[in-house]
């Protein structure tokens, strides 16, 4: 029952591990793990995977984000939000949403993206933001992303808030950073909200007294997938190792969509195509209601 996905909303001030452990905690589970990190500072969506769905992560990990992100131009900062030492560059710029607008425009064409040292990626096993407060100096690469659509909702003052649908692995606070450069005024991210990863929203986000009924059941998860029902027989081999032998309509599943195999209505095996046959990537521990069948 405890197996699938659960939608969070994550509040301010509260590390991604941190409610992991908490779900945990309330569910009474072992094995529990996210979709992709949010800072402490960002709220919004943050993806859960509970028991057997820690094994359906990986297919999801890429998936694009929505996210607002709210800023505030004149000000820089050493991890490019309102949590680092941060100074003053330009008091009050005086800037129109007009020349914000035409400086996004670059941004939205950039193909490549440098990180924030103050991030979670590692240099030589060691995460960059423990090197970034320890100060020593290190550059990291730049990295292919994607912006499809990046846009000025709000802005007055030097305040202002975009809304932007990228690629898994985009930085916004390096989005806000280099946009403060482009304007020559500086600008740091103060606020974050992750609105949606793939096809899982945040209006559909759990509360802390909801997690049982929102949990996104591993069925639900694959309903998209391309799927095969077994007998008995062939589940018995697909779980011990074995291939089976593929269906002459069974078309090869793609490298990031495998092939879901159902058994008595559930989900139980993931598979690719190997010539005739199919052969397990992954297998679900199930629990039926009729062991006999077992």
């Amino acid at each position: 029952m405890k197996n699938g996905f659960l939608i969070c909303d994550k509040q301010a001030g509260i590390t991604s591990f941190k409610v992991v452990a908490q779900i945990k905690k309330s569910l009474q589970i072992k094995k529990a793990g996210h979709l992709g990190t949010l800072d402490p500072l960002a709220t919004g969506v943050l993806v859960i995977a509970l028991g057997e769905g820690t094994k359906l992560i990986e297919y999801f990990m890429k998936k694009d984000k929505i996210y607002e992100a709210q800023f505030e131009l004149g000000k820089v900062s050493d991890t490019y939000d309102k949590e680092g030492k941060i100074k003053q560059i330009v008091v009050n710029p005086n800037l129109s949403k007009t020349q914000i607008q035409k400086a996004l425009v670059g941004l939205k064409k950039a193909p490549e993206q440098i990180p924030p040292v103050f991030s979670a990626l590692k240099i030589n096993g060691e995460r960059a933001y423990n090197l970034a407060r320890s100060g020593q100096n290190f550059t990291l690469k730049a990295r292919p992303i994607n912006i499809y659509s990046l846009k000025l909702i709000y802005y007055q003052g030097c305040l202002g808030t975009l809304r932007i649908h990228c690629s898994s692995g985009t930085y916004i606070r390096s989005l806000i950073h280099d946009l403060g450069q482009k304007l020559g005024c500086g600008a740091i991210m103060t606020s974050l909200k992750r609105l949606s990863v793939g096809d899982f929203k945040l209006e559909e986000a759990c509360s802390n007294n909801s997690y049982l009924e929102k949990i996104i059941s591993p069925e639900q998860i694959v309903s998209n997938w391309p799927k095969l029902n077994v007998n008995f027989k062939e589940f018995q081999a697909l779980r011990t190792g074995q291939s089976i032998l593929a269906p002459c309509n069974c078309v090869d599943a793609d490298t990031i969509t495998p092939l879901a195999i159902f058994y008595m209505n559930k989900l139980v095996s993931l598979t690719k195509k190997e010539g005739p046959y199919l052969k397990s990537i992954k297998n679900l521990n199930r629990f039926f209601e009729t062991p006999s069948l077992l």
